[in-house]
């Protein structure tokens, strides 16, 4: 099994890797660094998730009927590297805002490193979050199953696990906003560090000095995890005009000649299919 997802990592790396040749290496740490946000701040709104479902369970004496209940089939879910590509055309189209502003002052050995190290956490924490997903999809469907899904739907909402974020009506409520994003953007933050062999006074060294130098772009980290997340949702840009049999462009006024034609291909990323993978990773932990 280990040797497995061993093999599993290194082909995403590759394809990582591709993709980063063929992207300027400051788009492309910043595309790593803005997604390491989304996938960490996911990764922990999941396993609360999946700790609030297995709480339920035992409050309504279900946890050990669920232990020995039939795992749904899995489903297949969104690659990583497809996530990556939007993320990168997230940093294009005026995401880069919401990454490390440190990264625009790495040279390019500087940025490979971070994008290396960045992308390997990615990968193995979008790993994870991967299997949370299956833990509640066994959870949800177990509980739908049972008639219990909508006791639990309430239950998790009396018990503020989906909290609203309140109207800011003073200045007060905003700068207490505000230091909000930035626990939660530190709270992310030390998740990768840690994950990369950081230690917890290197961690709090160098977030101290972040946030005196870049306090309003580690706020804005957490509106970059809302953005992306929305970004993933949308259709890729449309690709290059389709082309005739004898290879000649394609468009609404021209006429095909006559002879069998072969069909258009057809691509499976439709707007539904990136709206569906979105809404299965980024949007549905929350309660």
């Amino acid at each position: 099994m280990r040797q497995q997802i061993s093999v599993i990592l290194l082909v995403i790396g590759l394809t990582g890797a591709s993709a980063r040749a063929q992207t300027d290496p400051l788009i492309s740490a910043q595309a790593a660094d803005v997604l390491s946000n989304l996938i960490a701040l996911t990764s922990q709104k999941a396993e609360a998730r999946v700790a609030a479902m297995h709480q339920y369970l035992g409050q309504i004496g279900k946890e050990e009927a669920f232990s020995q209940a039939k795992a749904p089939p899995k489903e297949k879910g969104i690659f990583f590297n497809d996530l990556f590509k939007g993320a990168v055309i997230f940093v294009k189209n005026g995401g880069a805002k919401y990454a490390n502003p440190a990264l625009e002052q790495m040279n390019g050995g500087q940025l490979t490193n971070e994008f290396n190290e960045l992308q390997m956490y990615n990968i193995q924490t979008f790993m994870h979050v991967v299997e949370q997903k299956q833990a509640v999809d066994a959870m949800q469907s177990f509980l739908k199953a049972g008639g219990n899904l909508e006791g639990y739907q309430k239950w998790a909402k009396e018990h503020s696990i989906a909290p609203q974020q309140p109207a800011l009506a003073t200045p007060q409520d905003a700068a207490a906003r505000m230091d909000e994003m930035i626990r939660a953007a530190k709270s992310t933050a030390w998740a990768k560090a840690e994950a990369r062999g950081t230690s917890q006074e290197e961690f709090e060294k160098e977030w101290k000095q972040r946030v005196e130098r870049f306090r309003d772009s580690v706020a804005r980290q957490v509106e970059g995890c809302n953005q992306l997340a929305k970004a993933l949702s949308a259709p890729p840009p449309p690709g290059p005009p389709p082309l005739s049999p004898n290879g000649v462009v394609v468009n609404q006024r021209q006429v095909l000649p006559p002879g069998p034609v072969a069909p258009p291909v057809s691509s499976r990323y439709t707007p539904e299919y990136f709206q569906a993978k979105n809404k299965e990773l980024w949007d549905r932990f929350d309660y």
